[in-house]
């Protein structure tokens, strides 16, 4: 039998484990795809505790942990930032990560953190979201299309020296037809 899947707000006092967890899946997701120098670079300007704490207490966050049997299982954060021309309401929220351990995909951690960020930021006022999303990464880009996101550019993303692709996807969050599709 499987662990439930705890949905929770984040505290600082979660941000080392937050750093760890994040550290860990980002490198085991996207080291074996990128050069080891740029991913340490990026891995050390990214996730460390201070910076975890920073972005839990930043105003407008959410950060949301998905916990089984007590084990951080994944984690979203969403927050305000400065949106891309290609984004359509330039006060959407931006969507910065949504990482699930690697071994649980599959199993709706992902879907349930991202419905219950979405509705916090609904509840907040956000009238939508963007992200920006790896060009080479498709599995995740086929899970925003399924969650109603639409891909409406690109942009560079800096990963230690080199520079990659991201498509930047939206969604809105206000209108009926813009709902998850089943």
């Amino acid at each position: 039998m499987e662990a439930e899947t705890v949905i929770r707000p984040a505290s600082v006092s979660d941000a080392g484990r937050l750093a760890e967890f994040a550290e860990r899946v980002f490198d085991d997701v996207f080291g074996p795809l990128n050069d080891e120098g740029d991913m340490a670079s990026y891995l050390n300007e990214a996730f460390s505790p201070e910076i975890q704490r920073a972005e839990i207490a930043g105003d407008g966050s959410i950060v949301l942990l998905a916990e089984r049997g007590g084990t951080l299982a994944g984690y979203l954060h969403i927050a305000p930032a400065p949106s891309p021309d290609c984004v359509t309401d330039a006060s959407a929220l931006e969507l910065k990560r949504l990482y699930v351990e690697p071994s649980l995909h599959g199993r709706g951690i992902g879907k349930t953190l991202l419905d219950a960020g979405l509705e916090r930021a609904r509840a907040n006022g956000a009238r939508s979201i963007w992200l920006g999303v790896w060009e080479n990464n498709v599995k995740a880009q086929a899970f925003y299309t399924r969650e109603g996101f639409t891909r409406v550019g690109e942009h560079p993303f800096a990963l230690g020296s080199g520079t990659q692709t991201d498509w930047i996807m939206q969604r809105s969050l206000t209108h009926p037809h813009d709902a998850r599709r089943r």
